[in-house]
């Protein structure tokens, strides 16, 4: 929840964020962590973020889709992606689809096609999380500064720009 409510533009909980991106030990050992969003019932993280916004408001639900990713992917701890996540799957507004019909729970596949930008755009996160041990290591340098209303997180030898913001830096 507190990815989904700084996503959402409420600033006022970036220590929480802090924490959940550095797997802040007082929490739990970074190796027992498990960072998502979304999972295999409740709403899509599509489906969550179009649920009040207006067909002028989309382009802002895509960019907080792919930024709620990101996250999951930047922080320590393992990263859990929920099928069909990385092209915004839908389940068309439906919050609890296990006994659904295939026709709501399938992947549609032209969704991939349709968001092949950010398929590769995660794809690239995924490599950067991999070339770099930080992540995984306990004993990596973890820091945070501000910017504005940016988030800068400094882990080992990365220095990542987070922007909750509609406002370009």
């Amino acid at each position: 929840e507190t990815i989904i409510h700084y996503i959402s533009g409420n600033n006022t909980i970036v220590n929480n964020v802090k924490n959940a991106l550095a797997a802040d030990p007082s929490y739990l050992d970074m190796h027992h962590t498990l960072n998502y969003v979304e999972c295999h019932d409740n709403y899509t993280m599509y489906d969550r973020m179009m649920l009040y916004k207006s067909d002028v408001e989309k382009w802002l639900s895509l960019l907080r889709c792919k930024l709620a990713l990101s996250l999951i992917l930047i922080a320590r701890g393992a990263s859990f992606i929920h099928a069909g996540e990385e092209f915004l799957r839908t389940k068309y507004g439906l919050r609890d689809s296990y006994n659904a019909s295939d026709e709501i729970n399938a992947l549609d596949w032209n969704l991939r096609t349709r968001h092949k930008e950010l398929c590769s755009y995660l794809k690239d996160l995924i490599r950067i999380r991999k070339e770099n041990s930080d992540f995984d290591d306990e004993d990596a340098a973890v820091d945070f500064s501000e910017y504005y209303e940016c988030l800068i997180y400094n882990i080992g030898n990365l220095k990542i720009i987070i922007n909750p913001s509609t406002n370009e830096i």
